[in-house]
Formats: C-alpha cells, sequence, structure tokens
C-alpha cells in the first residue's frame, strides 16, 4: 500500500504543472492583445505646405496660377517717345520737305500705379518730351518743349504668371513752350496750354520687386491757343496772330513708353 501511494505522487504533480503551462499562455495572449487594441498616440493634424507665388511670398497654388501678389503699390520710371504733328512756324521758316508730317520728341516720365484689384489699377503719372530744329548753316532754331500731367484708370483683360495686359483711360493737362532764336540776335518764348484725354494698352512683366512696363496711347488734345503768353525781342512789331502758338486747337498725339518699376 505504501508503495502504491508513493507511485501516485509522480503523475499527480505532472498534471498540475501542465495545468499551470496552459494558465500563463491564457495570461501571456491576453495581455499581447491588450497592447494590440491600444492606439499608437493622439491623431496628427494634417501638414499644411505653403506654395511660395511668382513674388516670393506665401500663398496658394490658385494665386499662383494667376499671378496675384499683395504687393499693390509701384513707382517707376520709363523712358517716353511722344509723336505731334510738325511745327510750322511764320517767324522762322524751314523747308517742309525737310521736316516731314510727323515728328518725334523724345523725354522721360515718372509714374505711380496702384492694383486696387485683380482687374482695376490707378495710373498717375508725368511726362516730358522735347525736340529741337534748327538750320545747318546758321544759328537759328525752333525748340518744343511738351508736359503733361495724367490721371488714369487700368482694366486688365488678361492675366498670367508674370504678363498682364490692360487697357487704360485717363484724362490730364498739357504744358507746351516753343522757343525761337534768329541769327540777328532775336529770341522769345511762347506757352500755352490745354486738355488732353488718353486711351491705350499696357503691360506689365512682374518680378519679385520689380516690373517691367510698356504702354502705347493715343492722346486728343485741345489746346487754347487764345491764351497764349508771348515774351522775347522776336515779338516786337509782329501781328497778334503771329503772337499765338503755332499749333492747332485739336490735334492727335501718339505716346509710346517702356520703363521699370519697384513694386512694394
Amino acid at each position: 500500500m505504501r508503495h502504491g501511494a508513493q507511485a501516485a505522487l509522480p503523475g499527480t504533480r505532472s498534471a498540475h504543472g501542465l495545468g499551470l503551462l496552459v494558465a500563463l499562455c491564457v495570461v501571456i495572449g491576453g495581455a499581447t492583445e491588450a497592447i494590440a487594441s491600444e492606439p499608437e498616440g493622439p491623431a496628427k493634424p494634417p501638414t499644411v505646405v505653403a506654395i511660395p507665388t511668382t513674388d516670393g511670398e506665401v500663398g496658394t497654388a490658385r494665386s499662383r496660377r494667376t499671378g496675384r501678389s499683395t504687393r499693390r503699390f509701384m513707382v517707376g520710371l520709363e523712358g517716353v517717345a511722344l509723336q505731334t504733328a510738325p511745327l510750322h512756324t511764320h517767324l522762322i521758316r524751314f523747308d517742309r520737305r525737310y521736316i516731314g508730317r510727323n515728328t518725334t520728341l523724345g523725354g522721360a516720365g515718372i509714374f505711380g500705379r496702384w492694383r486696387a484689384n485683380d482687374r482695376v489699377a490707378l495710373d498717375l503719372g508725368v511726362r516730358s518730351g522735347t525736340l529741337r530744329v534748327e538750320r545747318a548753316e546758321s544759328e537759328e532754331f525752333v525748340a518744343q518743349d511738351l508736359l503733361l500731367a495724367e490721371l488714369g484708370a487700368l482694366l486688365y483683360i488678361a492675366h498670367g504668371e508674370v504678363g498682364h495686359l490692360a487697357i487704360d483711360g485717363g484724362f490730364g493737362g498739357l504744358g507746351h513752350q516753343i522757343r525761337y532764336s534768329r541769327r540777328d540776335g532775336r529770341e522769345g518764348a511762347q506757352r500755352v496750354g490745354g486738355a488732353l484725354f488718353r486711351a491705350g494698352l499696357n503691360i506689365e512683366l512682374l518680378l519679385n520687386r520689380l516690373a517691367f512696363v510698356i504702354s502705347l496711347r493715343a492722346y486728343g488734345v485741345i489746346t487754347a491757343r487764345k491764351r497764349t503768353r508771348s515774351e522775347g525781342t522776336i515779338f516786337e512789331g509782329v501781328e497778334p496772330s503771329l503772337r499765338l502758338a503755332p499749333v492747332p486747337v485739336f490735334q492727335t498725339h501718339m505716346i509710346g513708353s517702356a520703363g521699370m518699376a519697384y513694386r512694394f
């Protein structure tokens, strides 16, 4: 009897060890599932990537495509070519065959422009032109100087990443000075003013801080000839009609300009 009892003890120990092993596997498996089901952490916010515009500023993809910018102002300088009808003076006569049907004055201008929105801008400018006609065999000459002050508006009809096309219209005032010098020493000058109206085309090429501007405009000019101011020895003893500026009351000018502006 004692030998049988001793033989049964090893089997009992083996059954208890197997049960503990099964329980341990169950616990480990449950812990593994609990760890796998836990969230990794709080959700990360979406990443926003800023796209620089063509002006070096941060904007949306749409602003990059349309070339829009927060830089609304520009101030620039430009070269000007102004085409007018030639002067036919009676105080100093020139051969009309050598003057031609048109004369071109060269000059410069300064302008400022404010872009109110993507379609409309306001423009303020001052432009000038000068021409001198003289005889080769003598010191006689006639010189004319034009000064234009204008205010206008631009309507943009085409947009690109860099280039913009606009039509413009405006009005302003014009000052005209004509100077005479004869070989006998008599000299003089005439000054007259007028009103102008303009219409034309503008092209803008917008870079980071700079802009290149090209324009072509037609001007309708109304001159107040009766208000001509004449002074100098060349007008002594001449008829009153010769004291009036030798320009028509109504005339047309063509002005082409090209320049560069700073944007801010």
